[in-house]
């Protein structure tokens, strides 16, 4: 990753699970190490961006 004032960061994730349309999961492997889990479910009307 590279930030706007130059910084470099190290990112390496890898996908442990991908479910279609309901289940992101992975594992973020550099510092700080953290494991995403992503729940995704449709809506009747509408969205974030409406």
């Amino acid at each position: 990753m590279h930030a706007p004032d130059g910084t470099d960061y190290p990112n390496e994730s890898r996908f442990v699970e991908i479910i279609e349309p309901t289940r992101i999961v992975f594992d973020h492997l550099a510092a700080p190490i953290f494991q995403t889990i992503q729940a995704l479910a449709p809506v009747e009307e509408g969205g974030l961006l409406d």
